[in-house]
């Protein structure tokens, strides 16, 4: 013999112990954790985030605010309407990067990097920077005869520390193409401490940080072209002390803060001029898509604090039986969440 009940009871062991109709935000609220309408709105903002991180091309990209009312109602969660970061589908498919990338210990990289400048090839050293007020910039130096020379690049706003960091890895292949067009390399050595940054390096799939993936395996090409037995190595961490890493770090927060300074590159356009900002990474809208949970819960919590909390909308009054009383052979039975009724169950008697 089936049973309502029992078919109610799998279901909230194989839930979050009620039933489907019952009312989740009274059970937030009265449980004090974070409200339902807190998490379903987080949960829709990351939804039309990934929508908005997927190829060009790909017709559910388009569809946050579109004009048709689910394209509205995901407008209101895009957090982000201007330019964002190009994503594209690598005609080939993912490609491996040609390198030698090495995560060891900081003992290991403090040896290695200590005896960077007395090995053959050229050694550079990167860092990215975002300051206080959201700015970021990144730098590329190596050692030129007794002093330091590099890039400083200025990235703008609405960009995070980890573009910095797979931006200034790209630039520091780049530089090496410069440098292997003047005489013969040998060995590139990449010395780094963004582990996430080599991480997204070793792949080019659709995802925040694509275009400097891309970036780097087209350097990595036109050097394996011009020296087809160059070794290249990318290595984490680049190890906190060491002069090479020092002088990348001060470079890096001067191009972040300082756009202006001397030496200091920024984002141009083929005629010279500057546009109004780069496009919006991926990355940021992530970060303010996390960022925006708390405070909505925090907010939450006051509005509760001052009797403002949870308020259940009117509904058409229904006429309860009464418990026990048999219909047919069915027996009325309450259901309970907690103290509160929210539901009946019909059970079968024979």
């Amino acid at each position: 013999m089936r049973r309502a009940a029992k078919a109610g009871e799998s279901d909230r062991e194989g839930g979050d112990g009620n039933f489907p109709t019952t009312n989740l935000g009274v059970v937030m609220a009265e449980s004090g954790l974070r409200p339902a309408e807190c998490l379903l709105n987080n949960r829709s903002r990351r939804h039309v985030l990934r929508l908005m991180s997927l190829p060009r091309g790909n017709q559910a990209k388009s569809l946050p605010g579109s004009n048709t009312p689910i394209g509205q109602r995901m407008a209101q969660f895009s957090e982000y309407s201007g330019r964002v970061e190009e994503i594209c589908q690598p005609e080939d498919g993912p490609t491996e990067l040609e390198a030698s990338v090495s995560i060891a210990d900081a003992e290991w990289a403090k040896q290695e990097a200590m005896r960077a400048d007395s090995q053959p090839g050229l050694t550079l050293w990167t860092d990215g920077s975002r300051d206080e007020n959201g700015a970021v910039g990144y730098a590329v130096v190596w050692r030129k005869g007794r002093r330091w020379a590099g890039r400083k690049v200025h990235m703008g706003y609405y960009q995070e520390a980890y573009d910095a960091e797979c931006a200034a890895i790209a630039r520091a292949l780049a530089a090496a193409v410069g440098q292997a067009k003047q005489h013969k390399l040998g060995r590139v050595r990449i010395f780094t401490d963004a582990h996430p940054a080599i991480a997204r390096m070793t792949h080019d799939e659709p995802g925040p940080g694509q275009t400097y993936a891309i970036q780097a395996r087209q350097a990595i090409a036109i050097l394996r072209k011009q020296e087809p037995a160059i070794a290249i190595e990318i290595r984490c961490p680049a190890h906190k002390g060491i002069h090479g890493n020092e002088v990348a770090d001060k470079w890096a927060k001067l191009a972040a803060s300082e756009p202006d300074a001397h030496g200091v590159e920024s984002l141009t356009l083929a005629d010279g001029t500057r546009p109004p900002a780069r496009p919006t990474s991926l990355a940021h809208l992530r970060r303010r898509v996390s960022g925006r949970k708390w405070p909505e819960a925090r907010s939450w919590r006051e509005r509760r604090q001052l009797n403002q909390g949870y308020v259940l909308r009117k509904r058409a009054s229904l006429t309860r039986p009464q418990p026990g009383r048999r219909r047919d052979g069915l027996a009325v039975l309450p259901a309970q969440v907690g103290a509160c009724p929210h539901g009946y169950v019909l059970e079968e008697h024979r």
